[in-house]
């Protein structure tokens, strides 16, 4: 779902979402190919359908185009890089939404392409929460700072606007897209009843356990661990 933060970054600097790119099913920085997770491509396609069709290359050529800073800005904008819940919620984490800045003081080297690339797609240094991404597509379908919190009955709270009208109208259609239109990601998961109909996001997350290579873990076990794991992430009714 991060890269939806991408798409909200360029739209706010004007980026026209008919703009086609081609992807082939990889992107070369230098001597690197990266690999789009749809090995045979998406071939050329706009924005709606990079968001409906989650594709690397779309996103990556968008990075190239804006930089990370304003990724990492909007990233923060919609919810992500520190704790949410005012200490409610036992042990939350602040996450990590990496730019240049980040790296050289945390890291302690300068920011590069590759670490774009990488974090565009929610990858490298990323690190997020399952209650950052639900407040981001709170944002989203609502258009206000929305803030999740305990509550003990219901209330009307009120939010102040973020004013991405037409930002959030656009990346809505491809959410909407990615699960009822064919080749979205989540097509074969979509409720038919249209008084139930859910726009939505998927995405990926990467486990960790694969960096120790000393782990003394049976073959079987291993599989388990160092598989990615599929989340989505969505609002209903549209």
């Amino acid at each position: 779902g991060f890269k939806i933060n991408a798409a909200v970054a360029a739209l706010k600097q004007g980026f026209d979402p008919e703009t086609t790119f081609t992807c082939p099913g990889y992107h070369v920085v230098g001597d690197r190919v990266f690999r789009c997770w749809k090995k045979t491509g998406h071939g050329k396609i706009n924005l709606y359908q990079a968001i409906a069709g989650s594709c690397n290359v779309y996103f990556w050529n968008i990075a190239r185009i804006i930089g990370i800073q304003p990724i990492a800005d909007t990233a923060r904008q919609m919810g992500y890089g520190s704790k949410l819940l005012n200490g409610e919620l036992p042990r939350e984490q602040d996450g990590i939404i990496p730019d240049p800045a980040w790296k050289k003081r945390v890291i302690g080297s300068n920011w590069n392409l590759t670490d774009t690339i990488n974090a565009v797609i929610g990858q490298g240094y990323v690190e997020a929460t399952p209650i950052q991404i639900l407040t981001m597509v709170a944002r989203i379908a609502s258009g206000k700072q929305m803030v999740p919190s305990f509550i003990n009955s219901l209330e009307n709270k009120s939010f102040s606007s973020l004013d991405l009208d037409r930002e959030l109208k656009i990346v809505q259609k491809g959410m909407e897209m990615a699960v009822n239109a064919k080749g979205g990601t989540a097509y074969r998961h979509r409720i038919v009843d249209p008084d139930l109909a859910m726009a939505g996001k998927t995405g990926t997350c990467q486990v960790i356990s694969k960096r120790h290579k000393n782990d003394d873990l049976s073959k079987e076990n291993v599989m388990k661990k160092i598989r990615n794991h599929g989340i989505f992430v969505a609002y209903a009714p549209l």
